[in-house]
């Protein structure tokens, strides 16, 4: 997997910047994110590194790498699919809403549409919101 300077350089200021160490496997994984045009899941990322990469060293990382803030993990009904948060460091993405078509199974982001942020009951923290609707996408719509 070949990477331009510019990516590796985003890379490792990506992870220093959430006190992580730079390793192979994980630039490896967020190239595949990077590279993806839709969040996608631990078996499509396992299916590009599987000559590079063992399955559990990938469950690791993405579990280390949502925990700290990298990724976002969405749940949606009948997967887990992963996102890169924030490549550039002076952006923040916030929480939005994602779509899941019930007919092609797209999963889309839809960042203009933010998720209103709740204010729960006393002893509850909130780490992130979830918000997924499901329905029929554009291109399904049209067919």
């Amino acid at each position: 997997m070949q990477l331009s300077c510019i990516f590796m350089k985003d890379i490792a200021q990506l992870l220093s910047k959430y006190k992580l160490s730079l390793t192979q496997h994980r630039i490896n994984i967020i190239s595949v994110l990077i590279n993806a045009e839709k969040p996608i899941g631990e078996k499509e990322i396992a299916l590009e590194l599987e000559t590079v990469c063992d399955k559990s060293t990938i469950y690791r990382n993405l579990n280390t790498l949502t925990e700290k803030g990298v990724l976002q993990r969405i749940f949606s009904v009948d997967s887990i699919k992963y996102k890169l948060k924030n490549l550039n460091n002076d952006k923040k993405i916030q929480d939005h809403i994602h779509f899941k078509c019930v007919k092609c199974n797209k999963l889309i982001c839809m960042e203009d549409l933010l998720v209103k942020d709740y204010s729960l009951p006393n002893g509850y923290t909130k780490t992130e919101n979830q918000f997924l609707i499901l329905g029929y996408c554009k291109d399904c719509n049209n067919e």
